[in-house]
């Protein structure tokens, strides 16, 4: 299992003013809606800041380096003249990629899991080549080539449980 994203939610103790921030913040631009869009350099982190004082962060490595990231971006806060402190972190999305060996075809494993219960799957090829399955509060797009991407864990355990199990399950079918 490779893990190809994380998404990670950041909270302050106090709100944030996004217009101060993106006056001491070069490189930062307003987004669509009320949040602020940055990237973290040499790293290139995406980073959305919003007026509530949470903040995400997302790329593959944030598990094993949120310290220092969230150290440096705490930062780059200060050095536009905000408070800034940590509250809370949380990984709110883990997506990670994997190969399993399937035995048979997208359309017989989607007639399997339709008439059970423990999986909820749509395969509708014409729209999208993959199958798309729903397990345990995690999805799992599967490929005619094996290749699977989980999406939806909160931790890596609950990652690599969920391809276990499903590889399992597609096993006895």
């Amino acid at each position: 299992m490779k893990i190809t994203n994380v998404v990670a939610t950041i909270s302050l103790k106090g709100p944030l003013d996004l217009e101060k921030l993106q006056t001491g913040l070069p490189g930062s631009e307003k987004g669509k809606s009320h949040w602020l869009k940055y990237r973290l350099q040499p790293e290139n982190k995406y980073v959305a800041f919003y007026k509530s004082g949470k903040f995400l962060l997302t790329g593959a490595d944030i598990i094993e380096n949120s310290d220092s990231l969230i150290e440096r971006i705490i930062e780059k806060i200060h050095e536009a003249g905000l408070p800034a402190e940590l509250k809370k972190f949380d990984i709110c999305n883990i997506v990670c990629h994997d190969k399993i060996q399937i035995n048979s075809s997208l359309e017989a494993i989607y007639e399997q899991f339709r008439s059970g219960e423990e999986v909820d799957c749509e395969y509708e090829p014409e729209q999208f080549p993959g199958m798309v399955c729903k397990t345990r509060g995690v999805t799992i797009l599967l490929f005619s080539t094996g290749s699977l991407v989980c999406t939806g864990a909160k931790t890596v355990s609950e990652a690599e449980e969920a391809i276990y199990n499903f590889s399992n399950l597609l096993s006895s079918l």
